[in-house]
C-alpha cells in the first residue's frame, strides 16, 4: 500500500521569512493529533516508504510508520542549514508549547546531519495516542 505525503509546504533558502508560518502551520497540525513528530529528509519520497516500512512489522497497522496518520512536508529550502534550523527551531516550538509538549515525539533536538542533496523538506507526522508507545517500542 503506498503512502500519500500531502505538500503544504512554505519555500524558501532564508528560514527567518517563513519561521512564524511554519509554527502557526505546526501548531494547527498538531492540535490535530495526539502524536507528533517533526523530521528532515533531502528525499521525500523514500522517507516515507521508510516510516511505512515499519509498519509492515505490525499487521495490524495499516497506517503511515507505525500508526502515523497523515505526513506533510511544511518546509522546502536548497540550504542544508536552513533545514536543519527549522527542524531544531520547530522541534523546540512544540517542546515549550505548554500545549502541545506532551504530543511531540522527537528524541533528540534535530538538526543532525543528512545526506547532500539539491532540496530539503521538513515534515510533520501525525497520528492517534497508540503511535506513543509503538513508537518508543521500535526505535
Amino acid at each position: 500500500m503506498e503512502q500519500k505525503i500531502e505538500y503544504n509546504y512554505y519555500e524558501g533558502s532564508d528560514f527567518s521569512n517563513v519561521e512564524q508560518g511554519l509554527k502557526i502551520a505546526v501548531s494547527k497540525y498538531a492540535r490535530q493529533a495526539k502524536c507528533v513528530y517533526i523530521g528532515i529528509t533531502g528525499d521525500i519520497e523514500q522517507r516515507t516508504q521508510r516510516h511505512y516500512a515499519r509498519s509492515r512489522k505490525r499487521p495490524n497497522d495499516v497506517n503511515l510508520g507505525i500508526g502515523w496518520t497523515r505526513m506533510i512536508a511544511i518546509y522546502n529550502t536548497t540550504s542544508d542549514s536552513d533545514a536543519k534550523q527549522a527542524e531544531k527551531v520547530l522541534i523546540k516550538f512544540l517542546r515549550m508549547s505548554p500545549d502541545l509538549a506532551h504530543k511531540c515525539l522527537n528524541k533528540t533536538m534535530g538538526g543532525e546531519l543528512i545526506d547532500q542533496y539539491k532540496h530539503y523538506f521538513v515534515y510533520i507526522l501525525l497520528g492517534p495516542e497508540s503511535v506513543r508507545k509503538a513508537y518508543w517500542e521500535d526505535s
